[in-house]
């Protein structure tokens, strides 16, 4: 599980708010239009896979947060794809 407290308000409005808990399925290769914990340059971000013009982008669904969109240079590692959210009580 992860906990979602670093997804800064950028899924709110989607069911994911900041303090739920994320079940992650690190074994899932397909990450194309899912819901993914990825690390950018070190950074860990809760956002939306996405291909346009043939190159990864990562989307928040709140409009208040820029798409991620990346160089040559930029490093990203994707850790999982969220199945699952969690509701604290």
């Amino acid at each position: 599980m992860f906990h979602s407290t670093l997804i800064l308000n950028s899924f709110t409005g989607a069911g994911i708010n900041d303090g739920d808990m994320l079940v992650v399925s690190r074994s899932l290769t397909n990450y194309k239009d899912k819901v993914v914990i990825a690390c950018v340059n070190g950074e860990l971000n809760v956002k939306r896979y996405k291909i346009e013009r043939a190159r990864p982008v990562l989307k928040p669904h709140n409009p208040n947060y820029s798409d991620i969109h990346f160089t040559d240079y930029d490093e990203i590692t994707v850790w999982g794809v969220v199945t699952s959210v969690i509701h604290p009580v």
